[in-house]
């Protein structure tokens, strides 16, 4: 579970610094809570929680957009090995110009396999629409999800599609993912069975987007996306004091830990922190479109892509955690740490 709650609070939207329901903090243990509430384990799968049955309409419609979101970030991370993934309009308000038009949900860079000597290869860079739903899977959405990676013929491209082009490239991972649930057999040959409706994923590759050379090295890129997947988060949990169980003893020394609730604390990369300290970084949260902004935020972009390895959290670093704790990571290295009730 705790997992799937740092996967949803690392693609949350860049709305947590307005204020949204009731302050960034409120915002960030909702999301987790959300997740609790309504995902259950049944023979080692993912069922949906028997109290989502009570809920009405617009409650469920939240849920399924969170429930997406997230499954898109895991699935993003399991099956394209995303390094880093974040909700697009964070890398748009980053840049200083999110424009009121359409636009995907996420997106990420993810490192590729090793390459024969000499022949170094670049990342892949992931731009991924997620929907979800509490029912079973509809092929109407899938269709909805394709037409906002990629307008039709003849439908002209928006603002805000156009950058995306601009920073991709001509290379990229143009994906739809779509959570949904349904019962019968899962596993090979139907080997595992469960009577409840599981979650489930189905992903596919449209057709390519849209073809541009992107000004943005890989390590730069990386470093963006790294950017504004952990700026946000910085600024909304460095205020404030609640009484916490701080970070579990082996985690410390490599993250720098904030109090989301009594039993519950959100780790960051210490070496990023470090770097957001500094005032200047929490300055280009201001949406600002001057001259000089983009190139401030290529320079926090390299210093963080060269201070951050590929995976900040590995197994390693949790092995030896006692096992009052439940730990969950997200490759772009946010930690959720709940202390056992």
């Amino acid at each position: 579970m705790a997992d799937l709650q740092a996967h949803a609070v690392s693609v949350g939207h860049a709305s947590i610094l307005d204020g949204a329901n009731g302050g960034p903090r409120l915002d960030l243990r909702w999301r987790a809570a959300m997740i609790e509430s309504c995902l259950t384990e049944a023979n080692d799968h993912w069922v949906l929680a028997d109290g989502y049955a009570g809920l009405d309409g617009s409650e469920k419609t939240v849920i399924s957009y969170v429930l997406g979101m997230t499954q898109g970030s895991v699935i993003a991370e399991r099956l394209f090995g995303a390094g880093a993934l974040v909700h697009v309009d964070a890398v748009l308000r980053l840049l200083g110009h999110l424009y009121r038009a359409g636009r995907p949900d996420l997106i990420g860079w993810a490192p590729l396999p090793p390459a024969p000597p000499g022949q170094p290869l670049p990342g892949a860079r992931i731009l991924l629409e997620a929907k979800g739903t509490a029912g079973r899977y509809d092929s109407r959405v899938a269709e909805r999800a394709r037409a906002q990676l990629k307008p039709q013929p003849g439908v002209r491209v928006n603002r805000n599609l156009r950058q995306l082009a601009l920073l991709l490239g001509s290379h990229a991972i143009y994906a739809v993912s779509v959570a949904h649930f349904a019962p019968g057999a899962i596993g090979p040959g139907g080997t595992d069975r469960t009577e409840d409706a599981v979650w489930r994923n189905f992903v596919q590759d449209p057709p390519p987007g849209l073809d541009e050379n992107s000004s943005w090295s890989e390590d730069d890129f990386r470093g963006l996306i790294l950017a504004a997947t952990l700026l946000p988060l910085y600024a909304a949990l460095r205020d404030g004091e609640i009484d916490s169980p701080g970070l579990p003893a082996g985690l410390e020394e490599s993250s720098v830990g904030y109090a989301l609730s009594p039993t519950m604390t959100i780790g960051l990369p210490r070496a990023a922190v470090d770097i957001f300290e500094d005032a200047d970084s929490l300055e280009l949260l201001g949406r600002s479109a001057s001259a000089g902004h983009e190139q401030d935020v290529r320079r926090l972009a390299r210093r963080l892509s060269q201070a951050l390895p590929e995976r900040t959290v590995v197994a390693s670093e949790t092995a030896g955690v006692e096992s009052s704790w439940e730990i969950g990571s997200s490759a772009s290295g946010v930690i959720v740490a709940r202390a056992a009730s």
